[in-house]
């Protein structure tokens, strides 16, 4: 681990607060700008929270029958048998539900956005709606939006030891694309990773 002096720790702390506290506002004052997306809001509201309902409860539930399977031995060495429902329903509610929610959600969440990448670039087809490139709906494996769409996964694609430019060359050149290294420069500062 690398030794930082203090005040270089108490700048990195302060620039987090400062983008943090930049990040919050942007959103704040996005709530209220033109165009307001009240419905999309509240349908995808619904499809996060409401739609997490069913995973979060089988989960909450199983959890709990376990924890109490665990605990009431435990609790019947001691003479305490009759305070199971109270500690399992304690330990639910104040500590182990709000966890387990988070992570059903999230987790439903990411598997979706997932989900929505791959339908973009043209790897997997939707169950539902339509996938619209350049104003026009294109089917799933239309030579017109793979063309010019590529998909590469986080993990086996990128190779710490070569460059953002390194990077893209191979994945266009696995893709069967040509171009050159002044394309591939100018994708890159187009999204500032130059």
């Amino acid at each position: 681990m690398e030794l930082i002096s203090p005040a270089e720790y108490a700048k990195d702390t302060v620039l987090a607060v400062q983008d943090y506290s930049g990040l919050a506002a942007r959103s704040l004052g996005n709530l209220f700008r033109k165009p307001l997306y009240v419905p999309d809001a509240i349908q995808q509201a619904d499809i996060i929270g409401v739609g997490s309902l069913p995973i979060v409860i089988l989960t909450g539930f199983f959890t709990g029958a376990v924890l109490a399977l665990q605990t009431s031995a435990t609790l019947q060495q001691f003479g305490s048998l009759s305070l199971t429902g109270q500690l399992v329903s304690f330990s639910m509610v104040r500590e182990l539900g709000p966890v387990l929610t988070g992570l059903m959600v999230a987790g439903r969440n990411g598997s979706g956005k997932t989900t929505l990448l791959r339908i973009l670039a043209g790897l997997t087809a939707a169950a539902a709606g339509v996938v619209r490139f350049r104003g026009d709906v294109v089917a799933t494996f239309d030579s017109r939006l793979r063309d010019h769409v590529a998909f590469s996964g986080h993990l086996p694609a990128l190779k710490d030891e070569l460059s953002a430019s390194e990077n893209l060359m191979a994945l266009v050149a696995l893709a069967g694309t040509r171009v050159t290294a002044e394309q591939i420069v100018a994708a890159l500062e187009r999204v500032q990773l130059s």
